[in-house]
């Protein structure tokens, strides 16, 4: 092995962080919730992406059942609440 060459222990560890997906912050799950599909969007956002969990997953780092879950107001529900349509309620379990 040469001088300074990592060992195989900090590889893995290198790599495993590179596996791990990224924590959202407050404002990364407003956008997201605002990548909703909506007849009556207030929001003009990339077509490609909106309505469409399995792009916006892929744009910020999440699973596709992340972003349904901000979408069907699971998840993030106080700080997506201002962005919701009349009507909307939480979906509890």
């Amino acid at each position: 092995r040469a001088a300074g060459a990592p060992t195989a222990g900090a590889a893995g560890v290198a790599e495993s962080r590179a596996n791990i997906r990224s924590s959202l912050t407050v404002q990364e799950a407003i956008q997201i919730y605002m990548y909703k599909s909506s007849k009556n969007s207030r929001f003009p956002f990339d077509a490609i992406l909106t309505g469409k969990a399995k792009n916006v997953g892929k744009k910020y780092s999440v699973s596709p059942k992340t972003v349904r879950d901000i979408w069907n107001r699971r998840s993030w529900i106080t700080e997506t609440r201002h962005l919701w349509e009349e009507g909307d309620a939480p979906t509890y379990r």
